[in-house]
C-alpha cells in the first residue's frame, strides 16, 4: 500500500518543481508591441522614435513607417516622436498589440512666418518643402559657425564635419548627394542676397532665423544655383521701440579625455635593450638615464583649450525708421599648441521711411577671422591627434 503513495508523491513533487521552473518565465513575459507611424498624408515616417515610458525600452521605425518592441507589465504607455511634428504619448491597451499613429504638425508652427525665397508666408500656405530655424534655437548651442550648430537640428539637412581644428566648417548636404562630378553645395542667401563668402564669416548671434528650401520650389526662384537646395539666412533688424542694450558672454573650458597609456624611462630602455636595435645610445640618451629623467611628452603638448564668445547689440528707432549695431568677439583654441580660430565681427543696420512711398535702408555685415594651426597639415602631430 505504500508504493502508490510513493509515486504520487513523486508526481506531485515533479509537478511542483516544473511549476516553480516555469514561475519567472511567467512572471517576466515579455509582449511585441507592433504599429505603424505615418504622417499627415498618410505617408510613412521613418526613422520616427518609439519609447516606452516604464522601462525605457526605445526604437525606431523602418523605411515603411513600422516598428516593433518587446513591453513588460509595467509598460502603461508609448510616446512617439518624430523631427518637426509634436510628440504623442498613447496608452496602450490591454489584449490590443498593433498600433496606427498617425502625426500631424503643431498648429502653432502653422502660424510661423517663414522666408520662402520671394517674400514670407504663413507655414500653412507654404507648399514647398520648408524647414526652420529661429535664432534662438540656434544660440542654443555654443559653436564656433553656423553648420556645427545646425547638426542634428533640421530634417532632411545632413551637416558633417570636415576637421577638427578650432573653427573648422562643414559639409551641408539636403536631401543627399545629387551629382558625382558638380558641387553639391545649397546657394546660400544672406538678406535676399546670393553669398559667396565661408559661413564662418558669420555670427550666429547675428543671425534672425534661418530656412531651409529643399525641393524643386528652390529651383523654380533662384534657377540652376538652388538645384542643390536653397539656405537662407535673415539677420537681425532694428525694431520700433525703446532702445535696447543686449549682451550675453560665455566662456567654456575644453580638456582630454584620457592620455595615451606608453612607455616610462625604465620600460622603454629595457624594450631598447631586449631589441636587435643593434646603434648606441645618443649623448642627450645617456645624459637623460645618468640623471634619471622620465619625461611624458603628453604633459608638455597637451592644454586645455577654452571657448568663449562675447556680443553687445543696440537696437531701436521708430515708425519712422530703426536702426541696430552690434559687434562680436570669438575665440576657440584647442587642447594642441598653435591651434585656434579667433573671429571679430561688426553689424550694422538701419530701416528709414521718406515719405509714404520710399523707404531706405542699408546693412552692414564686417567680419575678419584668424584660422592658426591649418598651415601645418594634417600630419603634425600624427599621434596627439588621433
Amino acid at each position: 500500500m505504500k508504493k502508490p503513495r510513493q509515486k504520487t508523491f513523486v508526481k506531485w513533487l515533479v509537478l511542483s518543481l516544473f511549476l516553480i521552473g516555469l514561475t519567472p518565465t511567467l512572471l517576466f513575459a515579455q509582449t511585441a508591441l507592433k504599429g505603424k507611424v505615418v504622417d499627415e498624408k498618410n505617408l510613412p515616417l521613418p526613422g520616427a522614435g518609439i519609447k516606452l515610458t516604464a522601462s525605457g525600452r526605445v526604437t525606431v521605425t523602418d523605411n515603411e513607417g513600422n516598428f516593433s518592441i518587446n513591453t513588460t507589465e509595467n509598460d502603461k504607455t508609448f510616446v512617439v516622436s518624430f523631427i518637426g511634428y509634436p510628440s504623442q504619448e498613447i496608452s496602450i491597451k490591454p489584449g490590443v498589440s498593433s498600433y496606427n499613429v498617425n502625426l500631424t504638425p503643431d498648429s502653432k508652427n502653422l502660424n510661423e512666418v517663414v522666408v520662402i525665397g520671394y517674400g514670407t508666408q504663413k507655414r500653412r500656405d507654404v507648399t514647398g518643402s520648408v524647414v526652420s530655424l529661429s535664432g534662438s534655437a540656434i544660440k542654443e548651442v555654443p559653436a564656433a559657425n553656423i553648420q556645427q550648430a545646425l547638426q542634428g537640428r533640421m530634417a532632411g539637412v545632413e551637416v558633417q564635419s570636415v576637421g577638427t581644428r578650432p573653427g573648422a566648417g562643414a559639409q551641408i548636404r539636403i536631401r543627399g548627394e545629387r551629382s558625382i562630378n558638380a558641387s553639391n553645395d545649397p546657394l546660400f542667401v544672406v538678406d535676399g542676397i546670393p553669398y559667396g563668402g565661408t559661413l564662418n564669416d558669420i555670427n550666429p548671434d547675428d543671425i534672425a532665423s534661418l530656412d531651409v528650401l529643399k525641393d524643386a520650389s528652390a529651383t523654380a526662384i533662384y534657377g540652376s544655383r538652388g538645384a542643390n537646395g536653397v539656405v537662407l539666412i535673415t539677420t537681425k533688424r532694428g525694431i520700433a521701440g525703446d532702445t535696447r542694450v543686449s549682451f550675453n558672454s560665455y566662456y567654456g573650458i575644453s580638456q582630454i579625455t584620457k592620455k595615451y597609456n606608453v612607455y616610462n624611462a625604465d620600460q622603454y630602455r629595457a624594450l631598447r635593450d631586449y631589441s636587435v636595435y643593434a646603434q648606441d645610445y645618443l649623448a642627450d640618451e645617456k645624459q637623460g638615464i645618468a640623471e634619471n629623467r622620465n619625461t611624458d611628452w603628453q604633459d608638455l603638448m597637451y592644454k586645455d583649450g577654452y571657448i568663449t564668445d562675447n556680443n553687445i547689440s543696440v537696437s531701436g528707432g521708430n515708425e519712422q525708421g530703426q536702426f541696430s549695431v552690434g559687434g562680436g568677439y570669438f575665440k576657440q583654441t584647442s587642447v594642441l599648441p598653435s591651434q585656434d580660430f579667433t573671429r571679430g565681427s561688426f553689424k550694422a543696420t538701419g530701416d528709414f521711411k521718406i515719405g509714404k512711398r520710399v523707404k531706405v535702408g542699408f546693412n552692414n555685415l564686417t567680419n575678419y577671422s584668424i584660422t592658426n594651426g591649418s598651415q601645418f597639415g594634417l600630419n603634425v602631430f600624427p599621434l596627439l591627434t588621433l
